[in-house]
């Protein structure tokens, strides 16, 4: 629920709230969402999201320049409150998720939901459907490779590395390394994995996806190097280290 008002501001109608809680709690949600934009010289977004359970909110104050477009309000929004709801999902790319529609960002987004609580399958299915909604969702491709390669389904990981490859000018550096390290490592060619992941790292060192791409690299494959096994060791500590719910 939200309302756009020219400038000031205005409380948002008590019994309209309580409504939408009335909702949220018949459909057994678990947080609901009311939100103001207001309009004067610049554009700012206040949210609330509401825990239905605890019986608390959180509040986030978004601005934006004049003139924003409506996808970019909203996509921010979800970001601003994707860490909350999915607190070892991290931030995405603004940029990655630029002029996506509204059916295959839902879809992608309810991947990650489904990927960070480790139901691989169901976000699989979800990263597809944001891909066979668009062809150019390269970050979605990107997500779905990852969901593949746990499921140990490499000729779907791999397609879905190369479809994101396709469009690799919408990903930001590191994540297009990324993709070309899945790409390398459903291939066997584990140098050059190696190379691509620890590319990943060294534009981004606390990238959780890099480093088990380097310990998932060193683990399964034979990189001309020594002592596997530790090297191997050491990237999954330091992915524990940062996401311990990894």
């Amino acid at each position: 629920d939200g309302s756009r008002l020219p400038g000031g501001s205005k409380t948002l109608d008590v019994e309209n709230e309580r409504t939408v809680a009335r909702i949220a709690r018949r459909q057994r949600a678990g947080y609901y969402v009311t939100a103001r934009l207001l309009a004067s010289d610049s554009l700012h977004l206040l949210l609330d999201l509401h825990d239905v359970r605890a019986g608390t909110v959180i509040h986030r104050n978004l601005n934006f320049a004049p003139g924003t477009k409506d996808w970019a309000v909203g996509v921010s929004a979800a970001l601003e409150l994707l860490p909350v709801l999915i607190p070892t999902g991290g931030r995405q790319d603004l940029p990655s998720l630029h002029g996506r529609s509204p059916k295959a960002l839902a879809a992608y987004f309810q991947g990650e939901r489904a990927y960070r609580s480790a139901v691989f399958g169901e976000a699989l299915g979800h990263f597809r459907t944001a891909v066979h909604g668009d062809s150019s969702f390269a970050l979605a491709a990107l997500r779905g490779a990852a969901a593949a390669s746990w499921l140990d389904r490499s000729g779907e990981a791999l397609g879905m590395a190369q479809v994101a490859l396709e469009r690799e000018e919408m990903l930001p550096d590191r994540l297009a390394h990324l993709a070309h390290g899945f790409e390398d490592y459903m291939m066997g060619r584990a140098d050059s994995a190696l190379a691509r992941f620890r590319h990943v790292i060294a534009l981004d060192p606390e990238n959780v996806e890099g480093w088990m791409g380097v310990a998932e690299t060193f683990h399964h494959l034979l990189p001309r190097e020594a002592q596997l096994d530790s090297l191997a060791e050491d990237a999954f500590l330091k992915v524990l280290v940062l996401d311990p719910e990894f």
